[in-house]
């Protein structure tokens, strides 16, 4: 039976991690544990957060992607160091292709063995760049509570995708100098998500919509989506939005128009212009 244990003076980084993730509301989590990892699993098993333990980390991502796309809401998984992290890659490309909002926490080797080339130590913010909207090496476990909020706030907004938030062995150990705090809010610099969208982008869209070939042959999906960008000119509209609002999930062009015009406001003609070109080949 899981113990309800408060220890609100001293915090160690890994009961911080699971602090934080309670704050965001996860009550379910995706991973395979590890050494690197352990100590993070040793705070889970205090928390009322369930666990679903896979049989291969890659497993984990897609588990949680799929959790994600269902709940419409940011989904973790965790992995340990080295070659279950890199387990990741694949996953964590397929989530930021098709914007799905993932935490995915790694163990990394302890702090002063980074860059020696040890046992079982991967460089994964290097190898997640290409993959990731953004990520984290935490090295002071006072950072943890501003590294996750920041990391919930990048994962679900403007156009999803995976943070990945790489978390030293020492690090989970360490006990936080400061009385653990959640922070409120979030200010990035540099991070401006919400962009109300260009009229004139928005007409050449609609335009294109109403010529391309693949469309045609749902016309029903077709009208639905030409009516809701004309009539959410000028808001900030996220494709996940018009999928939900007008109920086209079921129409198969759809994800292709999905994987790719995320956030309708953020695109720059010349992309739109070249994907929708696309659309008129088929």
């Amino acid at each position: 039976m899981k113990q309800n244990v408060r220890r609100d003076i001293i915090v160690t980084g890994a009961e911080a991690m699971v602090k934080c993730l309670e704050a965001e509301g996860i009550n379910l989590v995706f991973g395979y544990p590890g050494v690197a990892i352990a100590p993070f699993y040793e705070g889970l098993y205090n928390s009322d957060i369930e666990h679903v333990l896979v049989r291969q980390e890659q497993n984990a991502r897609h588990a949680a992607s799929g959790y994600a796309r269902m709940s419409r809401k940011p989904a973790v998984c965790v992995v340990t160091s080295g070659p279950g992290a890199t387990n990741l890659i694949t996953a964590l490309a397929t989530a930021y292709a098709d914007s799905i909002p993932l935490i995915a926490i790694s163990g990394q080797v302890s702090s002063k063995l980074l860059g020696r080339d040890v046992f079982q130590e991967a460089d994964m913010r290097g190898a997640t760049r290409s993959f990731v909207k953004h990520s984290y090496l935490v090295k002071d476990p006072d950072d943890i509570p501003r590294v996750f909020k920041e990391a919930f706030y990048i994962a679900s907004t403007g156009r999803k995708g995976p943070v990945l938030i790489d978390i030293p062995m020492d690090v989970q150990q360490a006990e936080l100098r400061k009385q653990f705090n959640y922070p409120e809010g979030v200010v990035i610099r540099g991070y401006k998500p919400e962009i109300k969208i260009n009229p004139i982008q928005l007409k050449r869209v609609v335009n294109l919509l109403d010529q391309a070939e693949i469309l045609k042959h749902d016309a029903h999906g077709a009208a639905e989506i030409r009516n809701f960008l004309v009539g959410h000119a000028g808001q900030v509209v996220v494709v996940d939005q018009v999928l939900v609002d007008v109920d086209l999930l079921e129409c198969l062009s759809v994800h292709k128009v999905r994987a790719q015009i995320i956030l309708v406001s953020e695109l720059v003609w010349t992309a739109l212009y070249t994907y929708l070109l696309d659309l008129l080949r088929y």
